[in-house]
């Protein structure tokens, strides 16, 4: 039996003409969408994909969007978040597998950079109220000793900075740990992919910093979480990802002994 061919199209511009294997694999896949539109010879109008019932299979099967903040569309923005944290943070494997290969990219930025602020901010409060007090309460008089001016304000300069912090720092992560990931044969969906899984579980690390006696476990859990969500997201083995990191680590190292040695290299000439 000769295998049919569509011709698609989604708002108002071709997608080309599909086989039906095609089309479904694309459905799984998400490259195509339920409404995209469809038509084969013979057909007096074009059809949704998702009316016909040779793809009703394929349909069923797609895999739900995540984090939630990918589908913010069909609920509240507050639930959105609430949903985005709890499925990076405790199921970043399944979530990140579901993460579809496009998207918009300042999305999840500006979520990481909101928590991010609100992380910093809070920071200031919680050595106000809880950890002075608490330290000053073991270690009595000695603990007064402690420059806290001088942290306070290295801490507010901190959260003043936060947005040039976190642009500088996830375009440099991205960057470096998909040329990583790439080095070792993966990161095949991009560097889009790459940059908003880095985005959301930052967002999540963030938020777990910013809960007092709990910010102590948002680095060891927003690095499992960046390796899991990478290796799913990608569909790479974790070694690779792991390696890629290790790549991120060492060439960021590189090159800030490079820029001290260049910094320091003026003065070095002139005591010679």
């Amino acid at each position: 039996m000769e295998n049919p061919c569509f011709h698609l199209a989604r708002d108002g511009r071709s997608l080309g003409q599909k086989t039906s294997e095609e089309v479904a694999t694309g459905l799984v896949e998400q490259f195509y969408q339920p409404t995209d539109l469809s038509w084969k010879e013979g057909e007096p109008t074009w059809t949704p994909l998702v009316e016909r019932p040779e793809f009703r299979a394929a349909n069923a099967y797609r895999q739900v969007p995540e984090p939630a903040l990918e589908r913010r569309r069909e609920m509240t923005l507050p639930l959105a978040c609430a949903l985005t944290l709890r499925e990076t943070l405790l199921g970043p494997v399944t979530t990140f597998s579901a993460l579809p290969a496009k998207g918009s990219l300042w999305v999840p930025f500006l979520w990481h950079l909101v928590l991010a602020c609100v992380a910093n901010a809070l920071g200031l409060v919680w050595a106000e109220w809880f950890i002075r007090p608490m330290w000053e309460s073991v270690w009595g008089d000695m603990i007064r000793l402690f420059p806290w001016g001088e942290i306070y304000r290295y801490m507010g300069y901190h959260a003043l900075l936060t947005p040039v912090l976190v642009t500088f720092g996830v375009l440099v992560s991205a960057t470096l740990i998909q040329l990583g990931l790439m080095l070792f044969g993966g990161g095949k969906r991009g560097w889009g992919v790459t940059f908003r899984v880095i985005n959301y579980v930052g967002a999540a690390a963030n938020g777990v910093l910013a809960l007092p006696f709990f910010g102590i476990l948002a680095f060891p859990w927003g690095a499992y979480c960046l390796v899991a969500g990478l290796s799913a997201s990608h569909r790479d083995a974790s070694w690779k990802t792991v390696l890629a990191i290790l790549f991120l680590f060492l060439t960021s190292c590189c090159l800030l002994l490079g820029g001290a040695f260049l910094a320091f290299l003026p003065f070095t000439q002139n005591i010679g």
